[in-house]
């Protein structure tokens, strides 16, 4: 078998992370965190699973929920690379431990489904998320249905996120594609000093 010299083979080495914990939320949204750092990311709803897992894989990274903040154990072989507690995306907040959003100072009321459509676009800003995409991160599984629910998610957040729900210019439609999660032009980030994603 030859080798075509213009495409080398890659050994690229992607580090793998565990979350454990028996909410289905917190797995989601360290998971999410986690994946947007560049983790291949496994979960367990119980110590046997994990302890099962750990049986059978190498992890770079084992976060273990206690309710209130991950616990993180970091393991040894493998570059570490810290997945960021808190995205933003200008003055919007995605809080992940803590499943809290803000913009500024302003505390925003999201159900579960609302903060997990959110969490997903601020893990890329600027990327546009299919309404596929969306569908099956935040309910799971396999696509069904006619993407329905993301439009109804997108509507809510809108009312919650802009100044003016009419005219949205941090979550936007791309037709015939999906949605992005942009910062206003000229919006300024709160604290340069936080770990975030997009600014």
């Amino acid at each position: 078998m030859s080798i075509d010299p213009a495409r080398p083979p890659r050994h690229e080495v992607v580090p793998r992370a565990i979350v454990v914990d028996d909410e289905l939320d917190t797995l989601g949204t360290a998971s999410l965190a986690l994946r947007a750092a560049g983790f291949e990311v496994t979960v367990a709803a119980s110590g046997a699973a994990a302890l099962q897992g750990l049986r059978d894989t190498e992890f770079d990274l084992v976060v273990v929920g206690n309710h209130d903040v991950p616990v993180i154990v970091v393991g040894a072989g493998r570059e570490q690379r810290a997945a960021p507690s808190v995205l933003a995306v200008g003055r919007l907040r995605i809080d992940l431990p803590r499943h809290e959003v803000a913009v500024g100072e302003r505390p925003l009321d999201v159900t579960a489904s609302e903060f997990r459509v959110l969490a997903l676009l601020a893990s890329s800003p600027g990327t546009v998320f299919t309404r596929r995409q969306i569908m099956e991160h935040v309910w799971g599984g396999a696509y069904f249905g006619d993407g329905h629910p993301v439009d109804t998610h997108v509507l809510n957040l809108r009312r919650k996120i802009e100044t003016d729900p009419t005219r949205p210019r941090r979550l936007l439609t791309v037709r015939g594609v999906g949605f992005k999660l942009v910062a206003p032009p000229c919006e300024p980030v709160d604290d340069p000093d936080e770990t975030l994603i997009g600014r």
